[in-house]
Parts: structure tokens; sequence; C-alpha cells
């Protein structure tokens, strides 16, 4: 039988147990809903749907309930519309799988699925090769969060439960801490907690704790004052000021490619005022009062050369030093003694 016939009857199988839900189906129900695929007698399409059902129970799609009955697998996804399999593979092209190898493996067979879904599609072979994103950050090390860690912590601050736990700061000094856990954020790559320890809101990378448990019956304090997550991140500097860092300026910026111009949805002057002035060759320039720090030289690095700094002309030389670490920090040899500026 052609290898495409077997699949497309797995594939019929697979949804005919995912329609049934926890109930699962037997061997009859399945070979009744498919008429077109067992149409050779009772005992030879007996036989040949247990095969198949064998078959999807090793891959993880299909599980035996009892003796004559089998319900959909553990496995969470088994085919994709096109949209979400290339949704997928972007994920992949950028690299954010920050949990450790058990969660990660669950990743590598969804990125399978996508694989699978994409094959016929000519154009959307070879994806990786076709976009990147942030190189810098593709080549670097990234810092991996142990799942129970993770797992452990957002149970915690779901229950409002306060924890102890192990952490390593970057001066490599050992600490048993205790803390109400207020949330978690995401931020250039890593993952943080947040943690109110009694005098004050700090903020713990994920990667350097060790271990973590729930303090039982410790319901977690809030600080004076607390708004909310999404108003400490805002309103925190996670990078130390530096003279002209530590105060809003007007700041001037040339966009030159209409799709830069149109997703800004990112960008770290959303909650202030600015505007936009359209220059005759179809540029656009905002301005806006923003802090001139990494994180908005780093918002900039992401349109590469469709982004210009006009002013002020400071910021201009902080982002060429930015470029040179980047380049000296992921490319080494030959290009850590080029010199590279910003037009």
């Amino acid at each position: 039988m052609p290898d495409n016939t077997l699949k497309e009857r797995l594939k019929q199988v697979i949804c005919y147990l995912k329609r049934q839900g926890c109930a699962g189906a037997s061997v009859a129900n399945i070979i009744e809903s498919n008429p077109s695929f067992y149409e050779f007698g009772k005992d030879c399409s007996t036989r040949m749907a247990q095969r198949d059902l064998h078959v999807l129970e090793d891959l993880g799609y299909a599980k035996r309930i009892s003796h004559l009955t089998w319900s959909i697998g553990d496995k969470p996804y088994h085919e994709l519309d096109q949209k979400t399999a290339i949704a997928i593979k972007m994920l992949e092209v950028f690299g954010y799988i920050l949990l450790d190898s058990k969660n990660t493996q669950n990743i590598k067979e969804l990125f399978g699925v996508a694989d699978t879904a994409l094959e016929s599609l000519a154009h959307y072979k070879n994806l990786r090769d076709k976009i990147v994103f942030k190189p810098w950050v593709a080549q670097r090390q990234k810092p991996v969060i142990k799942s129970e860690i993770y797992d452990v912590l957002v149970d915690a601050v779901l229950k409002e439960q306060k924890i102890s736990f192990g952490y390593t700061n970057a001066q490599g000094v050992y600490k048993d801490r205790r803390t109400s856990p207020l949330g978690i954020f995401f931020y250039q790559d890593i993952a943080y907690m947040v943690g109110y320890d009694g005098d004050r809101v700090s903020h713990y990378a994920l990667h350097r704790i060790s271990y973590i448990a729930p303090i039982k019956n410790a319901k977690i304090e809030l600080p004076l004052g607390w708004k909310s997550l999404q108003h400490y991140v805002t309103h925190t500097s996670l990078l130390p000021a530096k003279n002209e860092e530590c105060r809003e300026q007007t700041v001037k910026i040339r966009f030159s490619n209409e799709y830069a111009v149109k997703n800004l949805k990112d960008a770290p002057f959303s909650d202030c005022e600015h505007s936009w002035e359209v220059d005759t060759n179809g540029s656009c320039v905002m301005t806006a009062q923003l802090l001139p720090n990494r994180e908005l030289i780093t918002w900039v690095l992401y349109y590469g050369r469709h982004a210009e700094i006009v002013e002020p002309a400071f910021l201009r030389d902080m982002m060429a030093v930015e470029v040179n670490m980047m380049a000296q920090r992921y490319q080494p040899s030959p290009y850590s003694s080029t010199t590279l500026s910003h037009p």
C-alpha cells in the first residue's frame, strides 16, 4: 500500500479519536468511521485497524483505555493549518526556547509537525535561510531554566504564596533567600522573577535560581504603593543610567522602510507623546521624548539600515559602541578588530 495512503488513514483515525474525546472509541467504531479505508471484510479490516492503532500508540497519538477501546493520545498536536505551521517555524528560527531538555523535546516534536505541514510548499522550505532575526542574539549562549523551577514559580505566583530559593548573583555569590513572588517578566531574552523581600522589590534571573520551594501557609506580602507588575516593568530602569541617560530627551529617528514605519507596536515610546514628519523621499522622521538608553538602542538596531538616529549625536555614538561590542562578542576573529559606525 502506498505510504501516502497509510499516512492519510492514520490522520483520519487521529481526527476521529480527537472528536470522541476522553470517552474513546472501539475498533469497530473506528472502522465504521472510515469505510473507504477499511473495506476488506470484517476480519481483515479489524486487523488493519489494530495495526494502525498500535502504530499511533508508539508515536504517542493514541492510547488504549480498555481491551477494546482507544482514545486520543497525550501528544497535543497532530495536524496544523498553514498559518500555524509558519508561526511555529518562525519561533524555531528566532530560537526563543527558554526551558530545559524535558520541555524542549516536546517543542522539537512540534517543529517536526510544522515541517510536515509545509513540506509540500516549496516556497516555505529553508525558512531559516530566508529569515534572520537578530543574528547576534542567535549566536550567543542562551540561559536555560530548569522546568521544575519554572513550574513551581508559576504555581506560587498564581497562588500568591511565599517561596524560598537558592540564588547565585552575577558575581558568583550564592545565597539562600525568601521572597514574595509578584510575577515573571521577560527582558532581552532573559526571564526574571519580581520578588518583594520585606523592605524592597528586586528582580532575579530565573536561570540563576538553583532550587525553589513554596513556604507552607505563607501568603505573599505586597509592597506599599504596589500597582501592578506591568507598572513595575515599565517604570523601573533595568539598566543603570549614566550621564545623559538619566533623563528624557528629544530623540529623532528616521525610518526608511514602510514596514518599519507600520510595525511599531513594540516601541519603547508607546506611552509617550510622539509625532511624525514625512520626507519627500518617502521616509519618516519620528520625534519623541525618550530615555536615550541601551533599551532604545537595541530596539533601533532591530530595524538595521532602515532606521537612523538623527539626533542627539551622543546617542549615535552610543550605538556605534554597542555595535562594536556585539561584533567583538558574537563575531570574534577576523571581525573583532573591525571598527563599525552608524550612519
